[in-house]
């Protein structure tokens, strides 16, 4: 192809691409993501990070604070959603964190696994940055 039929196919192929985006399966049941800043003097930024290329900055977490995010997983697939600001919900692909001060040089993922599990209505999970950030979780069914 050439010029404005190049063009014009690769605009075609995005748009059948957009359109094959991923359906949340099911009912949506409300979840509970709490991300706890174990940092005595550095407060922590945290992005989730959704489906097509959008973030959302979720924090700064002062030292010693926390960060509570109502979130809904997929009955069907375990899939995890973040309502957007019209109520849509979109499908999370990670939630990533680290100091504020140097974000980049500590971020880490916040493992989600325990989340999905069927049982599971509440996930903490206390942060700290020791090179970068680490994370553990409790688990909860209330």
């Amino acid at each position: 192809m050439t010029g404005t039929r190049w063009f014009r196919g690769l605009g075609a192929i995005f748009m059948v691409l957009a359109g094959a985006a991923p359906a949340v399966a099911g009912a949506l049941q409300p979840v509970t993501l709490e991300i706890v800043n174990d940092e005595p003097a550095t407060a922590l930024r945290c992005v989730v990070m959704l489906a097509h290329f959008v973030s959302v900055e979720a924090g700064p977490i002062a030292p010693g604070g926390s960060l509570s995010l109502p979130l809904g997983r997929g009955a069907d697939d375990a899939s995890l959603t973040l309502a957007n600001a019209a109520g849509k919900p979109m499908m999370i692909e990670n939630v990533v964190c680290g100091a504020s001060v140097n974000w980049a040089a500590t971020r880490a993922d916040v493992s989600l696994l325990a989340l999905r599990a069927p049982a599971t209505r509440r996930l903490a999970m206390r942060c700290r940055i020791d090179g970068r950030l680490g994370c553990r979780g409790v688990a909860s069914a209330e």
